[in-house]
């Protein structure tokens, strides 16, 4: 211990004096003070506030994988700008009007409301007591601040989600997420996505150099890689999802039993699309006769307000999983469940279909192309292979994190 970090010590030293602990007490409370205040300081900086599994899921595992190398995680977390607030504001008491005299569309809207609200508060809970620092800003109010406001951060990183696709279709979000706020040699980025297959006209020059302010590039899917490639000519490394980063006795630590009854036997059913006749008769078809727990089935406030300390159990304890979802798969491959991936229906969004190409990614990886659901699957198959998935993503989380610690520069 050298210089100011002496002195700090003498300092803290001193003052625990003073409260009369005594001297074993004492040197191990002032060095675990110290420790923290000399630890390596990082911004992560992922989409907050979508309150559905996988970005929840995905940040928390980003937080224990950061903490893991030793920092402390500052989480920047962008809002909506005052137009949005407002447009909201307006719009809630004439709903809630138009409600009141018989709308049943509008009556429908608040019953979902109340819903959405309980879960999103479940949701807030399991996120703080896990995510504790956390910065809001506006994409515009980050951007705009001098760059020696980010100066005490060794590193930004930025992902994982789809932190590059431009949601509000404005060049400050790209700028945001491409981390052009901060130095270059402190721009990290860890397994973000576009979820597009062809660049915006528009976005192209701001992709470009977004991503030439990198002096390295991961992605999770290989499609992505492709498209990094066409634009700028760089490579880029194929990373795990950062919610495969954890072993599943390292979920098990947040994971909970739901405060609603849960069967002994039944079949955990997760769908961000639709679930349409052919899919629903397949599911039923699959669950033998067991009961099936579907936890965004809105009409079952218990199910609907799952947490994800409880989506965890319901995965790790499931018969078998139905799911579109990316992070329902890798889940169920983490945990080596029997599983069925159904390919993502939804008759009012074209780009849903864009988005299986991270799915097909894990389970060609892990050699489970064979749980996509094809037309006329009716029954389950045998179980997984857990020692030989376990080998697969054992190698690519090795893969990923030295991918991470070279980055970070962070010994292995």
């Amino acid at each position: 211990m050298q210089g100011g970090s002496r002195i700090f010590h003498d300092i803290i030293s001193e003052i625990l004096t003073v409260k009369g602990l005594d001297k074993t007490k004492m040197a191990a409370a002032t060095d675990q003070i110290v420790a923290h205040a000399q630890k390596r300081k990082i911004l992560l900086l992922t989409k907050y506030g979508e309150y559905n599994y996988g970005n929840v899921l995905q940040r928390y595992a980003m937080t224990r994988t950061l903490e893991s190398f030793g920092f402390e995680v500052t989480h920047l977390c962008d809002v909506p700008p005052f137009s949005e607030k407002l447009k909201t504001f307006i719009k809630l008491p004439v709903k809630y009007i138009l409600a009141l005299l018989g709308s049943k569309k509008f009556r429908r809207q608040f019953q979902i409301r109340r819903a959405d609200s309980l879960r999103m508060e479940r949701f807030r809970k399991f996120q703080d007591k896990f995510t504790a620092r956390k910065i809001f800003s506006s994409y515009g109010g980050v951007l705009r601040q001098n760059k020696s406001e980010w100066d005490k951060y060794d590193y930004a990183v930025t992902g994982s989600d789809q932190v590059w696709h431009n949601w509000t279709h404005a060049r400050e979000e790209l700028e945001y997420y491409y981390l052009e706020f901060i130095e270059r040699e402190k721009r990290v980025c860890y397994a973000p996505s576009f979820g597009f297959s062809k660049f915006q006209e528009e976005d192209i020059e701001i992709h470009r150099k977004g991503l030439e302010g990198f002096d390295r590039l991961s992605c999770r899917e290989q499609e992505m890689q492709g498209l990094i490639s066409g634009l700028t000519g760089q490579e880029s490394e194929l990373v795990l999802d950062p919610t495969l980063l954890l072993a599943p006795e390292q979920w098990r630590k947040v994971s909970s039993k739901p405060e609603y009854d849960v069967p002994e036997r039944y079949v955990m059913c997760y769908f961000l699309g639709d679930i349409t006749p052919e899919y629903s008769r397949a599911i039923h078809d699959m669950a033998g006769g067991l009961p099936i727990i579907n936890v965004l089935d809105i009409n079952n406030a218990e199910h609907y307000s799952t947490h994800p300390g409880e989506f965890i159990y319901l995965i790790d304890h499931a018969d078998c999983v139905v799911t579109d979802s990316f992070h329902g798969t890798a889940f169920s491959v983490n945990f080596s469940k029997n599983f069925i991936v159904f390919k993502r229906h939804d008759e009012n969004d074209d780009d849903f279909n864009n988005m299986f190409g991270r799915i097909e990614s894990i389970l060609t990886n892990t050699g489970l192309m064979n749980h996509v659901y094809v037309p006329g699957m009716t029954s389950r198959l045998e179980a997984v292979d857990s020692v030989s998935v376990n080998e697969k993503l054992s190698a690519m989380r090795e893969s990923s994190m030295k991918y991470l610690r070279e980055c970070l520069k962070v010994q292995g």
